[in-house]
């Protein structure tokens, strides 16, 4: 005796290719949750490995979605800025090590022919920083300007113009040269009244930095310990959510 038995699999099958595409929803949600994640770490770091980092450098990353045609989440450095220099430039050598690429100014005095291509920029022990250790982009602009106009910033007022900036404080004239004490070393000085200070000290070598800031580890690492349970909650909701 022969039996058959009629089984209706079609709504088994609807429910199976119902799940199966949330499957690149819910991978594309964990990763970019993902990366989220290890950009807030980067930042902490940031705040553990340098000195009073400014609030540029602690939003200099950026985060690249993930999407379920484009499987791939990302956590970048910022590689364009309004003002100032791009995270890609002067973070990349606290990511990867190495020598530093030259600043703004540094290309500036190059291109004025005050310094040589090669030589580079240290900010000497009288150099004005603010809180975060940093030169001010004002402070600079008026080496800049000084540098590259005459050598007496005043020689175009008046005597009375003169003595006035004098006795408030504003009589300032910077240069390149050596130090009057004898030392070989180049410097860009700053002259106020009868004094000299020494504002950056010119070097021939580029500073070169250690990896400080382990961006790629960081990203590995969180991703080793969180990916799996995003996923897993966000296929969950898909699936609870999952129109058949």
């Amino acid at each position: 005796m022969n039996y058959s038995v009629d089984v209706d699999l079609s709504g088994a099958v609807k429910l199976t290719n119902a799940l199966t595409k949330q499957i690149p929803f819910a991978m594309a949600k964990a990763l970019s949750q993902t990366a989220k994640n290890a950009q807030a770490q980067i930042v902490i770091v940031m705040q553990l490995v340098f000195d009073a980092p400014t609030p540029y450098t602690l939003n200099a990353t950026w985060v690249d979605t993930a999407t379920p045609q484009k499987l791939v989440a990302e956590v970048k450095l910022k590689d364009e800025a309004y003002k100032g220099t791009p995270a890609t430039k002067y973070l990349f050598p606290e990511v990867s090590g190495g020598a530093r690429r030259a600043k703004g100014a540094e290309r500036r005095l190059q291109e004025m022919l005050k310094i040589q291509s090669g030589q580079y920029l240290v900010p000497g022990q009288r150099a004005p920083l603010d809180r975060y250790g940093n030169i001010t982009g004002g402070f600079m602009q008026k080496i800049l300007s000084s540098l590259g106009a005459q050598a007496d910033t005043y020689a175009n007022t008046s005597k009375e113009s003169k003595k006035k900036a004098e006795a408030a404080g504003r009589l300032r004239e910077f240069f390149i040269g050596r130090s009057p004490t004898g030392s070989k070393r180049l410097a860009i000085w700053e002259r106020r009244d009868r004094h000299l200070w020494p504002i950056f000290v010119i070097v021939d070598r580029a500073p070169t930095y250690h990896e400080r800031l382990r961006f790629y580890a960081i990203a590995e690492e969180t991703y080793a310990r969180d990916y799996q349970t995003l996923f897993s909650s966000a296929l969950a909701d898909a699936i609870a959510t999952a129109r058949l």
